[in-house]
């Protein structure tokens, strides 16, 4: 049996362990509560893809992301490197990636994040085009989209730069109006 002034020595040398272990672990709890901030979500999906579709059942939009989470604090739904397509008759799909997003609790809005490219295939009848910019605001049910940033267009030889944004409608007639000051080169041959 060890002496009493050795057991009070083991004692306070466990307890002191037994804090310090405690006490790690509460700062790992705040250090990812922090990560988080507090924001929590209530569930993930990985490899999501979705497609709606229209009234006569042919592809009208499809999103694809590898992450989503979901908020449940305001019902919205946040994004990795999603890719959102959008389907024309007759005509090549528009492709729009993003580095993150953020969709709305009523899915009315969705706002892609960082970098954003919006591409189009050539197709019969139509040019290539390739559209670069930021932080770009989609409205799918309105077939509408906008950004306040700098756009970048370019089409074989033709390019176009908006500096203070576009508005674009993507529905039966596109259309884009570009805000601010455009410089253009227009190969017109």
């Amino acid at each position: 049996m060890l002496p009493p002034r050795e057991r009070i020595l083991g004692v306070v040398l466990l307890l002191g362990g037994a804090l310090a272990w405690w006490a790690n672990t509460e700062e790992e709890s705040v250090r990812k509560t922090e990560d988080f901030g507090d924001r929590r979500p209530d569930y993930t999906v990985d490899g999501l893809t979705a497609t709606k579709m229209d009234e006569t059942g042919r592809r009208h939009r499809k999103l694809t992301t590898p992450h989503l989470r979901h908020y449940p604090d305001d019902d919205s739904s946040e994004l990795d490197r999603p890719v959102l397509t959008v389907f024309k008759e007759g005509a090549p799909p528009w492709v729009i990636r993003s580095e993150t997003g953020w969709i709305s609790d009523d899915g009315d809005e969705i706002i892609l994040q960082g970098r954003v490219f919006i591409d189009r295939e050539a197709g019969e009848g139509t040019r290539p085009v390739h559209i670069k910019t930021r932080e770009l605001r989609v409205r799918p049910e309105e077939e509408y989209a906008q950004t306040d940033e700098l756009v970048e267009i370019t089409s074989d030889a033709d390019w176009l730069t908006s500096m203070n944004g576009a508005r674009v409608w993507f529905g039966e007639t596109s259309k884009i109006d570009f805000v601010g000051r455009v410089h253009a080169l227009l190969d017109v041959d």
